[in-house]
């Protein structure tokens, strides 16, 4: 009988994890969602594009774990969904990326670093670039 009521229990609980790690998931898509909302806000999407020119890569912004925004001026950002996310990536983080040429390109790497203690987090792979435009 004890048996039968613990492994009752145990169920239960992983029940109640499971319905825990959903709604967290849920809110974490929530928030990404209103975050890219409102940093493309009145912009509109235009056709991917393997490279950008590092000269006109003013700023960067990072968005959760797996978009990288380019900023080129207040009418043109280039937004870049990194290939399977990068889960070190993070607003305490730098972005070091080694580059080969005057572009930045899909396929290349970004190293999330914590300059304050020099420790690097990974390394993550940039997608296609999209050009986001004010209308």
């Amino acid at each position: 009988m004890k048996l039968v009521l613990t492994l009752g229990c145990v169920a239960m609980l992983a029940g109640c994890s499971a319905t825990a790690d959903r709604a967290y998931a849920e809110n974490k898509a929530a928030a990404y969602d209103i975050a890219i909302g409102k940093a493309l806000a009145g912009k509109t999407a235009g056709k991917p594009q393997s490279c950008i020119s590092l000269r006109e890569a003013n700023g960067t912004e990072q968005i959760a774990d797996r978009t990288i925004l380019y900023n080129v001026n207040r009418r043109l950002t280039y937004r870049n969904d990194m290939r399977g996310g990068c889960l070190s990536l993070g607003r305490d983080r730098a972005l070091v990326t080694k580059v080969y040429s005057s572009q930045l390109c899909s396929g290349d790497v970004v190293t999330p670093t914590d300059f304050v203690t020099g420790f690097s987090g990974g390394s993550c792979v940039l997608g296609d670039f999209v050009p986001y435009r004010s209308n």
